[in-house]
């Protein structure tokens, strides 16, 4: 469970002007506001499907800006565009902005848009 002292999986890192963002569990959003991150970026990568790892998405992604010409893209491992897809059901639809998902292959580590 959440909360301003403790919270699930979720990883800023940001370098050289660039967020980047690894796993959005509950309660990244308000961590991400306490600590000054910036909802400027452009990509969330999830390592795992796991409930822990990614059920603040819905939050997060309400108050997302990717920027005026910059889709928003979520990553993840086999199966992103099925289950991040479904992010309207989560409550997301209708946050203004295009978004992709896409699938990073374990054997090779790249990242293709499916």
């Amino acid at each position: 469970m959440s909360s301003v002292e403790r919270n699930v999986a979720g990883l800023a890192i940001v370098r050289e002007g660039e967020t980047l963002i690894f796993d959005c569990g509950e309660g990244t959003q308000r961590q991400m506001m306490r600590y000054g991150v910036s909802f400027a970026f452009r990509e969330i990568l999830f390592t795992h499907y796991h409930a822990d790892h990614m059920l603040g998405v819905t939050g997060l992604m309400r108050t997302w800006d990717p920027g005026p010409h910059a889709p928003g893209h979520l990553y993840g491992p086999r199966g992103a565009a099925r289950i991040l897809g479904l992010r309207s059901a989560w409550g997301s639809s209708g946050t203004g902005f295009p978004s992709t998902s896409s699938s990073s292959s374990p054997a090779t580590g790249s990242v293709g848009t499916i």
